[in-house]
């Protein structure tokens, strides 16, 4: 009969492995989630420049929406207009009501929600991005908590081209040479039903031998805790968690894992590019994007985010013909139907392709468990400004899409501005006392909606001033 443990010499042999238990984070409801039927992700994108809300803003046609309309910046997002929301009269409140705006700004409060605050030469959040709050609650069910990926000549050096940031806000910084990205996230991914490159037989052993050791440190845990009580007992169900999640980064069982036929990074192809060079941008979105669906399909991560280029960037685009500056010399210009109104159409309208290209790579992998990558998947895509033309705070293009697993029901517009017209006169987005906004929506609710969605218990995200959720947003 085999002996039972003593307390004193379970918790001896726990502390050999203690070391890697900071490591290892698993909440029990990321445990509940990650058994659920179908998988849910978070794709947050980011697309410069702000808009023109007359031809962003969907046109009514009774009771349904039309984004295919004359020179619509959404136009080629129609072919997932019902795996779409247009979240209209959105604003960034909390830096207009604080009298601050612009891109650096805006970069900071988009997925933080709040107002940043000066730290040294630049502008900081106060708080995490919401990417990082969600990758924190999934810890564990995946072998990346979160993956921050970037178009952009200057690398997210600044707060100009970063929109990530950690608890201190603190920047995070992006991934832009997917040269160095492929290895780092698929090195010893094997696709179902084989791949080119067999596994290394001394390393699976380690790793087997690894595995076998905590599977048996978690049984003897369980086996103690009906034992203990009180505080021991709170200890001991940290232990049982950590040990979870170390069994899964071994490869033991993954019941959250959703990796399938579709998961093959061979498909992702392009070679070395100067992740720097102006004209390779278009390619080097293309490589990001494949990495984006082969990374969710092989299930490495459930929290991904994207950015094109940055605020205030006066690269050229001459792959679809626009040249010279397009910060000043284009989107500060537009207003009205003027030839830099024109150029901002076309250069929107390149991003909303390219987003209806993603969307068509993950509408195309289907999830074991239902469903298709993007129906299981709550992406934002948003901007750092309003009307580029006054640096506005205001009608904030943002687009929310897939559904999230049944987070949300798509196919619409939804206008939280009553107003005909909910601008004030002030410059630059900032309004008088006597002058105020009407009617707008905070975007911390939004954020607030994403962090419900996955299962985090808040009533706001943010500065805590803007409560709730979005009206009418979660199923």
């Amino acid at each position: 009969m085999r002996r039972k443990p003593s307390r004193r010499s379970f918790l001896k042999t726990m502390g050999s492995v203690s070391l890697a238990l900071p490591f290892a984070r698993l909440l029990e409801s990321s445990i509940v989630h990650a058994q659920s039927a179908r998988p849910r992700r978070l794709l947050i994108l980011m697309s410069p420049h702000g808009n023109l809300i007359n031809f962003w803003r969907p046109q009514a046609v009774g009771t349904d929406f039309n984004i295919d309309y004359a020179n619509s910046m959404l136009g080629p997002l129609q072919p997932f207009k019902n795996k779409i929301v247009v979240l209209d009269g959105v604003d960034y409140k909390v830096l207009y009501e604080k009298a601050t705006t612009g891109h650096d700004y805006g970069h900071c409060t988009f997925l933080t929600g709040t107002a940043p605050a000066p730290r040294g030469s630049e502008v900081y959040p106060t708080g995490p991005s919401i990417d990082q709050v969600v990758g924190e609650h999934l810890a564990g069910i995946c072998p990346r908590d979160t993956l921050s990926l970037g178009v952009f000549r200057l690398g997210g050096t600044t707060n100009a081209n970063s929109m990530i940031f950690n608890a201190s806000g603190g920047r995070v910084q992006s991934l832009i040479d997917p040269a160095a990205i492929y290895p780092m996230l698929f090195d010893g991914v094997v696709p179902p039903g084989g791949g080119t490159t067999p596994p290394d037989p001394a390393a699976t052993a380690e790793s087997r031998r690894k595995l076998a050791l905590v599977t048996y440190l978690n049984g003897e845990a369980n086996r103690l805790r009906p034992r203990l009580a009180g505080l021991e007992r709170q200890k001991l169900e940290h232990h049982i968690e950590a040990l979870a999640a170390i069994e899964r980064r071994l490869g033991g069982p993954k019941s959250g894992s959703s990796a399938g036929a579709s998961c093959d990074p061979g498909l992702i192809s392009g070679g070395s590019l100067d992740p720097r060079a102006v004209d390779n941008i278009p390619a080097l979105v293309d490589l990001q994007f494949d990495i984006i669906a082969q990374t969710f399909a092989c299930d490495l991560t459930r929290v991904i985010s994207f950015q094109f280029l940055q605020g205030g960037d006066p690269a050229p685009m001459p792959w679809i013909g626009l040249t010279g500056d397009m910060h000043d010399g284009l989107a500060h210009l537009a207003s009205g139907t003027n030839a830099a109104a024109m150029k901002l159409i076309q250069l929107q309208r390149w991003y909303t392709t390219k987003v209806a290209e993603l969307f068509a790579r993950l509408d195309a992998i289907q999830d074991p468990q239902g469903g298709t990558v993007l129906d299981n998947t709550v992406v934002l895509w948003g901007n750092e400004l309003g009307d580029p033309s006054m640096h506005s705070s205001i009608n904030i293009p943002m687009i929310m899409a897939g559904g999230g697993a049944g987070a949300f029901v798509t196919g619409r517009h939804i206008r939280y501005s009553t107003s005909a017209e909910p601008r004030c006169s002030g410059v630059y987005g900032n309004c008088p006392t006597t002058d105020p906004f009407r009617d707008q929506t905070a975007h911390n609710q939004v954020l607030t909606s994403i962090a419900q969605m996955f299962g985090i218990e808040v009533n706001h995200f943010g500065d805590e001033k803007y409560t709730g959720t979005a009206p009418g947003l979660m199923s």
